[in-house]
């Protein structure tokens, strides 16, 4: 299945936090991978990046919110969460995962580990 791709502007750090919706690219996130699982929240990505950040800010909007993992790396997926995908070039990602509470899940590997 071929993915969005997203180009990310380069922010000054110190005035990111305040201008990241200004100076950031906005994305609507309006895909369901998964046929059996057609609900739809609406979601928008404002991000940019810094030489050293990758700077996410999600708005998201749900008729139900389940918020039970605290741990990190806990099971994040069965909450309310959002991911972010990084690819490396060489058929590796990272895959962040943050659930509405702050919790994060963080794994890294080969693009045919993985199983959607």
């Amino acid at each position: 299945m071929p993915g969005k791709k997203l180009q990310i502007p380069y922010i000054e750090f110190p005035g990111a936090a305040g201008v990241l919706e200004k100076q950031g690219v906005m994305a609507e996130i309006n895909e369901v991978n998964w046929p059996d699982f057609s609900y739809q929240p609406e979601v928008v990505l404002f991000c940019g990046h810094t030489s050293d950040e990758i700077l996410l800010n999600y708005r998201v909007k749900e008729s139900h919110v389940r918020a039970l993992n605290n741990e990190i790396n806990a099971e994040i997926y069965k909450d309310s969460c959002v991911e972010f995908f990084i690819s490396t070039g060489d058929n590796r990602f990272y895959n962040f995962e943050f659930n509405c509470i702050g919790t994060s899940y963080a794994a890294y590997g080969k693009r045919e580990d993985r199983k959607l």
